[in-house]
């Protein structure tokens, strides 16, 4: 039995908990995007990726993503997280749109609240 459509983004969710940059970039694609929702590019590329997570872990080491919902349609994994401990910055709800293809998550598109 094949990776199921929400492995990849389990993977990067647990290792973003445990502040593991490493863990956390191996599953996006060499040339991920990140965007706030609808076309705010925040990250284009793995490096760029990395880069910006090690500095959102040292300056938040306590920084934690809670799975609020979560649904599934076609290649496209939609959670609703609660994210607590941001380096003195209010806990926020946010919803993160993962598009997955080959294994790999491609795109993701956040929408905040908080």
């Amino acid at each position: 039995m094949g990776e199921t459509i929400e492995a990849p983004v389990d993977r990067q969710l647990a290792a973003y908990n445990d502040h593991d940059v490493d863990a956390f970039v191996e599953p996006y694609g060499e040339d991920i995007r990140i965007c706030n929702f609808p076309d705010e590019i925040l990250c284009e590329g793995k490096s760029r990726l990395r880069e910006m997570y090690e500095g959102i872990f040292a300056r938040a080491p306590a920084i934690h993503a809670r799975l609020v919902n979560r649904i599934l349609i076609q290649n496209k994994v939609i959670d609703e997280e609660y994210v607590t401990h941001r380096a003195g910055k209010p806990d926020m709800r946010a919803v993160a749109i993962y598009e997955v293809e080959d294994k790999l998550i491609r795109k993701v598109f956040f929408l905040k609240e908080g």
